[in-house]
């Protein structure tokens, strides 16, 4: 059982270097040095565990169900073989058999939150967003430190469960735990401008462009937010300010493509009448994954 949830510890906290190597061309390298290892020590079970691992990570999904099933023959219950098995039947495409696989996990290790962050995007793509939120939040509510990207996807979640409005208290939780994070900024703003939630918005704008490198994209956000709310003074005075600001740049700056992009937006929004009225947003869609 230690070794079970070592290697469980290995799988959360080395997902990412091991994602980061394989994008640097270190995949075929590490497989190599495996499968160098596995003819030395065939009867290896971590071995073939970690290939497994690997192939799952770089999208062989076949041959990382075969590797993890003889990784389980030669020691069986000592790796969490279900866990990789259910992400790589989900990667071919075999929703169906995936859940059942992940079913299976969860109920003989339901301590491990990572099973239940798999189901539930199994669950998502079966269409069963309610069950995904439910599953989403269970893996949450079992980790101390929770990667950013879990609080996103279940926000995304709850969007696709046509409940915004949850989508943004799970956000505004995950920044309460871990910080404001970008990732969960940006989409909680998103999800604030969606749902008409101006005030909330414009208050994360303002502390966003705090401590951007440069404040000339958040102040068209907010000038474009003003707008979108119907506040019509305070608009045309957002976007004065950026208008001026862009033109008293120097030369160099004033005259990059992101600064001219800016400027033309700002002349545009002054050459025309603004809405004096709040406009209607389409609830945002859920982050392509």
């Amino acid at each position: 059982m230690k070794a079970f949830f070592s290697v469980i510890l290995l799988l959360a906290t080395g997902l990412l270097c091991c994602r980061t190597a394989c994008a640097h061309g270190a995949y075929h390298e590490e497989l190599q040095r495996t499968d160098e290892l596995i003819a030395a020590s065939p009867d290896n079970a971590e071995l073939w565990f970690h290939r497994g691992y690997l192939n799952f990570l770089h999208g062989d999904w076949r041959q990382s169900l075969l590797d993890v099933e003889q990784a389980e023959r030669l020691a069986p219950g000592k790796h969490p073989v279900g866990l990789v098995r259910g992400q790589a039947l989900m990667a071919g495409d075999q929703f169906e058999a995936a859940r059942a696989v992940l079913d299976e996990f969860v109920r003989s290790h339901p301590e491990v939150s990572e099973g239940y962050a798999a189901r539930a995007r199994v669950l998502l793509k079966l269409a069963k967003p309610d069950e995904a939120v439910a599953d989403f939040e269970a893996a949450l509510a079992k980790l101390t430190h929770p990667e950013p990207d879990l609080y996103v996807e279940t926000a995304d979640a709850m969007i696709a469960q046509k409940h915004p409005e949850n989508a943004v208290r799970v956000l505004q939780a995950g920044m309460r735990k871990l910080g404001e994070i970008p990732s969960l900024a940006l989409k909680a703003l998103e999800l604030e401008s969606a749902l008409g939630l101006y005030d909330a918005a414009l208050s994360r704008v303002a502390a966003m462009q705090k401590t951007a490198p440069r404040p000339e994209p958040w102040m068209a956000r907010r000038a474009d937010l003003l707008t979108q709310a119907g506040r019509t003074e305070e608009a045309r005075a957002a976007w004065t300010a950026l208008r001026d600001r862009i033109a008293g740049l120097p030369n160099l700056e004033r005259g990059s493509h992101a600064m001219s992009v800016l400027a033309e937006r700002a002349d545009k929004a002054l050459a025309n009448p603004l809405p004096t009225t709040s406009q209607t947003i389409a609830t945002p869609t859920p982050t392509p994954r």
